[in-house]
């Protein structure tokens, strides 16, 4: 059994889809072309802010004023001047490319949030890398995991997840979330609660140890997670169909 943070109510069991984030690649050069730089930086805040607009517009009334907050808070951080000035002053005067500016301006900042002595604040760490992937995607074509193509009932595993991730959830599938970092503040904890989704975060590295079609009792109103549960375990959840799992 794994003890960590239940960060979303309630208890999901099925089996588990453990998702790996490959890492983005990109080009890290010296461009003799500032100017083009210069404007692939303004199409992806335009295409960004775009796109959140839409989903923003999408949900209507569909999901709470939380999640629509979090929507805001990306789409005011994306036009900020001051992040837009510092990306491409880094451009001008490195010489490198967007996607190089972008993330080494995004990473720097990750690692003053990271280092602050405040939970809270710490935890915004997934909303800056949030940002910064679909920024590059704009420029990269960088395709996200696509947690929306799930169609078979499951509990999600991962190193992380972003707010986005959980959006893209069906919770008639999704039935529950495991994650080896993160903690009760983040973004994605409230996405996942407004979703209705019973989640778990923090294992650590205990959670690595769980492998793909192993079954998953999630309980995020305790924050464990029992790994291939044997009968006694399944029966104190009130779970006494092994087979359809």
């Amino acid at each position: 059994m794994l003890i960590a943070s239940g960060v979303s109510l309630g208890v999901g069991v099925s089996k588990a889809k453990v998702f790996i984030k490959n890492q983005m690649k990109f080009n890290i050069y010296n461009t003799v072309n500032v100017s083009l730089e210069l404007d692939k930086v303004d199409y992806c805040i335009k295409e960004t802010s775009a796109e959140l607009n839409s989903i923003y517009l999408a949900l209507g009334e569909a999901k709470s004023d939380s999640v629509h907050k979090v929507l805001t808070k990306y789409i005011s951080a994306i036009n900020s001047p001051h992040l837009v000035n510092d990306i491409k002053e880094r451009i001008a005067a490195e010489g490198i490319s967007a996607e190089c500016a972008i993330t080494s301006m995004m990473e720097d900042i990750n690692k003053i949030v990271k280092g602050l002595d405040d939970e809270y604040l710490s935890e915004r760490s997934e909303d800056i890398e949030e940002i910064k992937c679909r920024l590059l995607n704009k420029i990269t074509g960088y395709n996200f995991i696509d947690f929306s193509e799930i169609t078979e009932e499951c509990i999600v595993v991962s190193e992380d997840l972003t707010p986005g991730d959980v959006l893209n959830m069906n919770p008639t599938f999704v039935k529950g979330i495991v994650t080896i970092n993160g903690g009760p503040t983040s973004s994605t904890s409230v996405m996942a609660r407004r979703m209705n989704i019973p989640a778990v975060t923090g294992t650590g590295r205990e959670g690595r140890s769980i492998k793909n079609g192993d079954i998953l009792i999630v309980d995020g109103n305790r924050g464990r997670v029992i790994i291939n549960p044997d009968e006694r375990e399944l029966t104190s959840y009130g779970i006494r169909i092994y087979d359809n799992l």
